[in-house]
C-alpha cells in the first residue's frame, strides 16, 4: 500500500491507480527484454515510496535515484514523488550525485527496491513558484530544481498539443539527470501510453535503429543532431510517427527529410529551467524550425532590448521566458509579432556577431551533403566545421561550403563524426578543437584508444588515467565508444565493461583480456 502524504506527488499515485484500473494489463514501460504493465508499474512505484517512507525523513528531502536505465527508472522517480520527496536522478557523468546534496538514495537490488539514508543534513529545495519535484542539470552541470505544477503544466500541454494517449509508444534516451529526460520519461505515463527506455546495451546508432524498427514508436523527441544520426544510420521511420526536434534549431532540410519518414514534424524550444520545453509548433516540410512556436505550460515569451523593453518588428533581443527568466538566447521579432530564434550570445560576443554567425550556420546547414555543422569565432576568426553525410565526397562538400561563404578567408574544417554533449547536441567547443596529435610513448592499444577518445570527446591527447566521464563522456558517447573500439580492434567490447574500465589504461587492459579470451575460445 502506498503511503499517504500531503505532497503534490499524490497526484501521481491517483493517476497510476486510475491507469492500473482501466488499463492494468497494458504495457506501461519496457526496456531491453523487460517490461511492466500499468498494474505492475503502480505496484513498483508504490514499493519505492514505501521504502522511503520507512526512513521517516522530513518531507520534501532530495533523494538520489540510482537505479540505472531500465523499467525501474520512471518507477523510482514517481515513487519518490509519491513519498513526498524530490527526485535527483543520477547520470553517468556524475554517478555520485555530487552536483546536489541528497538525504537518501533509492536503488534496485535482487530483492527489489531499496532506500538508504545518507545522513547528510539537507533542506527542502526551493523553486521560484511551487513545490519541488525533480532536480536536473544544465549542460554545464548546474543543478536546477523543477516544481510539481511546472512539470504538470508542461506535460499537460505537450500531451494535448501532440495528441498523446493510450496506444502511443514513446522513446526515452536522454540521460536521466538532464532536463530533456523529464518529458521523455513522464509524458507517456501521464497520458497512459507506452514508454520505451533505451538502455545501455544499445551500443551504437545501428542498435538504436534496430530497437526503433522493432517497436515502431509513434513519438520520438530528439535533438536535430540525433535525428540526423538516425537518418544517416538508415532508420525508415514509422507510419504514425510524430517527430519532435527539440534542444537545437531544426534546419529546413532536416524538416523535409523528417517529413519523409514521419506523419508530422514538430519543434520545441526550452531551457533546463523550463524542463526542456517552453514552446511547441508543427513544422511543414521545407519550413525552417527557427520560428518559435506558441508557449506552453502557462509560460510567456518575449524578446527584450538592452534596456529591458520589448523589441520592435525586425529587431533582435534577449529571449525572456515566463516574465522573469532572461536567457542568453536571442530572438528576432517578425512583422506578425512572432519570434524567430536568432542564436545565442556567448560571453565575448555582441548580439550582432551572434546573429551573424547563426545566420551563416543556418545557411551552411542547408548545403547538400552537410550532416552537421557549427560556425564559431576562434581568436577573432570565423571557423566553419562540417561533418559530411555518408556516401558523399568530403572534399566536394567542403568546396560547396566554401563557395557559399561571403568571405574567402573563412576557414572550413571537416570532421568524420560529430561530437555530442550529454544532451545529444553538438558540442560546439569540441567540434572546433584542432585535430588531436597521434599519441606516442604508449602501447599500441593505448594509442589507438586515445585516438578514438580524442575523436569522440574532442580532447587532444587525453590522459591515460583520467576517467572518460571526467573528460565529458556520457551514456550515448559510451555506446559510440563501444562501436568504435569494436571497429578498431575487430572484437566485441561490451558497453558494461567500458563503464567499469573508464580510463584509456584500463580499456587497453580490457582489450588485451578480450583478445586472450577470444584466442582461448578458438584454441578449444
Amino acid at each position: 500500500m502506498m503511503p499517504e502524504t500531503e505532497s503534490a506527488g499524490s497526484a501521481w499515485s491517483v493517476l497510476l491507480h486510475e491507469h492500473s484500473k482501466r488499463r492494468g494489463d497494458a504495457t506501461a514501460v519496457r526496456s531491453g527484454s523487460t517490461s511492466l504493465t500499468y498494474r505492475e508499474l503502480h505496484a513498483l512505484a508504490g514499493s519505492y515510496a514505501v521504502r522511503l517512507a520507512e526512513l521517516a525523513l522530513p518531507p520534501g528531502r532530495p533523494v538520489a535515484v540510482d537505479v540505472g536505465r531500465g523499467v525501474d527508472l520512471p518507477a523510482a522517480i514517481v515513487g519518490t514523488a509519491i513519498a513526498g520527496h524530490v527526485a535527483v536522478p543520477l547520470g553517468r557523468s556524475d554517478p555520485s550525485g555530487s552536483a546536489f546534496p541528497v538525504a537518501a538514495t533509492v536503488s534496485v537490488t535482487p530483492a527489489g527496491p531499496a532506500a538508504v539514508a545518507t545522513g547528510i543534513p539537507t533542506e527542502e529545495p526551493v523553486t521560484p513558484t511551487d513545490r519541488p519535484f525533480i532536480v536536473v542539470r544544465t549542460a554545464g552541470g548546474r543543478p536546477v530544481v523543477l516544481g510539481h505544477e511546472q512539470v504538470d503544466a508542461m506535460l499537460t500541454d505537450l500531451a494535448a498539443g501532440l495528441g498523446v494517449g493510450p496506444g502511443d509508444r514513446s522513446v526515452a534516451w536522454t540521460p536521466a539527470d538532464r532536463a530533456g529526460a523529464v518529458a521523455e520519461l513522464l509524458l507517456p505515463l501521464r497520458a497512459g501510453a507506452e514508454l520505451i527506455v533505451v538502455d545501455d546495451d544499445a551500443a551504437d546508432p545501428a542498435d538504436v535503429v534496430g530497437l526503433l524498427t522493432r517497436w515502431s514508436p509513434t513519438l520520438v523527441m530528439a535533438t536535430a543532431t540525433l535525428w540526423t544520426i538516425l537518418l544517416e544510420a538508415g532508420w525508415p521511420g514509422a507510419p504514425q510517427l510524430r517527430a519532435c526536434v527539440v534542444g537545437e534549431p531544426c534546419p529546413a532540410r532536416l524538416a523535409t527529410r523528417l517529413a519523409g519518414i514521419a506523419a508530422s514534424v514538430w519543434t520545441g524550444f526550452g531551457t533546463a529551467e523550463t524542463a526542456g520545453w517552453c514552446t511547441l509548433r508543427r513544422v511543414a516540410p521545407g519550413e525552417s524550425g527557427a520560428l518559435l512556436g506558441p508557449p506552453i505550460g502557462g509560460l510567456t515569451l518575449d524578446a527584450l532590448d538592452a534596456a529591458g523593453r520589448p523589441v520592435g518588428s525586425g529587431d533582435v533581443g534577449s529571449l525572456r521566458i515566463g516574465g522573469h527568466l532572461v536567457t542568453d538566447d536571442l530572438a528576432r521579432r517578425g512583422p506578425d509579432g512572432g519570434l524567430r530564434y536568432a542564436g545565442r550570445a556567448r560571453t565575448t560576443q555582441t548580439r550582432a556577431d551572434a546573429v551573424r554567425l547563426t545566420e551563416l550556420e543556418s545557411a551552411v546547414a542547408e548545403v547538400p551533403g552537410v550532416a552537421h555543422c557549427v560556425v564559431t569565432e576562434v581568436d577573432g576568426s570565423v571557423v566553419v566545421t562540417v561533418v559530411p553525410e555518408r556516401a558523399t565526397d568530403p572534399a566536394g562538400v567542403r568546396a560547396a561550403v566554401q563557395d557559399l561563404l561571403p568571405e574567402s578567408g573563412i576557414e572550413v574544417l571537416t570532421r568524420p563524426v560529430p561530437v555530442l554533449d550529454a544532451d545529444g547536441r553538438l558540442d560546439r567547443r569540441a567540434m572546433t578543437a584542432p585535430p588531436a596529435p597521434v599519441a606516442t610513448g604508449h602501447s599500441r592499444e593505448e594509442r589507438l584508444i586515445a585516438e578514438v577518445w580524442s575523436d569522440l570527446l574532442g580532447v587532444p591527447s587525453p590522459p591515460l588515467n583520467v576517467s572518460f566521464f571526467e573528460l565529458g563522456g556520457y551514456s550515448m558517447a559510451v555506446m559510440k565508444l563501444s562501436a568504435r573500439l569494436q571497429e578498431t580492434f575487430g572484437l566485441p567490447v561490451p558497453v558494461a565493461d567500458l563503464f567499469e574500465h573508464d580510463t584509456i589504461s584500463g580499456q587497453a587492459k580490457l582489450v588485451e583480456r578480450l583478445y586472450d579470451e577470444q584466442l582461448a575460445e578458438l584454441s578449444e
